[in-house]
């Protein structure tokens, strides 16, 4: 599976922490993952240790068109199986940049499905 996380930030979070987490267990277990997070806070970005490539989107203002831009151009280039998104925010990012991408996008509340049609134990 080639996944796509992707944040508001990497700043001190529950949902920043859990999709760091979930990162690196899914690379663990053979998984390509990539995390991406919209504005430049990069507070945790030490802890991500298996991700395929780490991308910040340097958006400036709440939406930005040319972080949309990039991030369809990092899908187009990725190609992921599927995007989860950690929060309404950085959905709402996922679902501009993936107008015209063949990848699935998973909100926070469905990565318990996501996670069961992997047979991942956590």
């Amino acid at each position: 599976m080639r996944a796509v996380f992707i944040t508001a930030s990497l700043g001190f979070g529950g949902a920043e922490r859990h999709s760091i987490t979930l990162t690196n267990r899914l690379a663990e277990r053979g998984h390509e993952c990539h995390a991406v997070y919209v504005k430049d806070d990069p507070g945790q970005l030490e802890r991500l240790r298996g991700a395929a490539s780490v991308r910040c989107l340097h958006a400036n203002r709440y939406l930005d068109a040319g972080a949309v831009k990039a991030l369809g151009l990092f899908f187009r280039q990725v190609r992921p199986s599927v995007v989860v998104a950690a929060n309404p925010y950085s959905m709402l990012y996922a679902f501009l940049a993936m107008r015209r991408s063949d990848a699935t996008v998973a909100t926070g509340m469905e990565i318990d499905d996501v996670l069961a049609g992997l047979r991942f134990r956590y």
